[in-house]
């Protein structure tokens, strides 16, 4: 991920830098599907990832014309597909297998269908939301949107795969990774979410990049409050924070070899491992 997006300049590095074809509306203009039948149709591809996001954004569809939130401590927010998973597996966790567990046996239906959509999966996926999906949630079912939303067979087949799946994914061309979708974002577009492994990638951001302002942090030394004129530290800080507690198992980052190298031994102190192969 990407702490800033910019156009591109010839002395600036952004996240099209690194990938060229981002498309930084790809994440926000996605397609409000009609009903929960236009989130089953079967689309030329048979990764599942696709389908569980197709899915996922169903049962956000639910909560947000239920208007269902989560209480945050100070306020309430809307669910997004990785809270919404992190809230089921903390309140119940045998619910929430249950609920990973049906949409695996709904997506291996909707592969393994002949039709552009399969009536047993539309017929699971309605019992479960009426009978499982919308009680969890205390949810009284008989409001009239909501209940068009589930019940109605109207599909609008002006939609198609490339607007509804995120544009910008990046896949190796070996073919021993090629099968892993990686999203490219900026540290906005994921803010809340979690992930398996992060990689932070720096940018320029008002002259400089993070491993220009904050390599003090970066070893280990503590953040004291900036003198004036040093506002951009306590920003870039900030989006370093957010952009690098994401991931659950790996973070990994990527700076200039003219601030890494010289800093290389306080690096691994502070527990980072430096992939000299990689350095160009």
């Amino acid at each position: 991920m990407s702490f800033y997006y910019q156009r591109e300049q010839h002395y600036k590095y952004t996240i099209k830098t690194y990938f060229e074809s981002y498309n930084r509306i790809a994440n926000i203009n996605k397609p409000t599907l009609p009903t929960v039948k236009s989130h089953l149709k079967k689309y030329d591809t048979s990764k599942a990832s696709k389908y569980f996001e197709s899915m996922i954004n169903c049962f956000l569809r639910i909560l947000q014309l239920a208007d269902v939130k989560r209480d945050t401590g100070d306020g309430t927010r809307s669910y997004t597909k990785n809270t919404l998973q992190t809230t089921l597996k903390e309140d119940n966790e045998d619910f929430y297998l249950n609920f990973r567990t049906n949409i695996t046996k709904w997506i291996s239906g909707i592969i393994n269908s002949t039709d552009s959509y399969s009536e047993e999966v539309l017929e699971s996926v309605r019992e479960y939301i009426n009978e499982e999906f919308l009680p969890f949630f205390e949810i009284e079912g008989d409001d009239e949107v909501l209940r068009e939303f589930i019940d109605s067979n109207f599909v609008d087949e002006g939609f198609d795969e490339e607007e509804l799946f995120d544009k910008n994914i990046f896949n190796h061309s070996s073919d021993d990774f090629s099968h892993i979708d990686v999203e490219v974002g900026t540290v906005h577009s994921v803010k809340g979410e979690t992930h398996t492994a992060t990689l932070y990638l720096e940018t320029d951001y008002y002259g400089s990049r993070e491993s220009d302002r904050i390599m003090d942090q970066l070893v280990g030394n503590l953040y004291d409050n900036p003198a004036q004129g040093e506002v951009r530290i306590k920003e870039t800080l900030k989006m370093a924070y957010v952009g690098m507690s994401r991931p659950t198992h790996l973070l990994c980052f990527a700076g200039k070899e003219e601030n890494i190298m010289p800093n290389k031994e306080a690096l691994e102190d502070n527990c980072w491992v430096i992939i000299e192969d990689l350095i160009n």
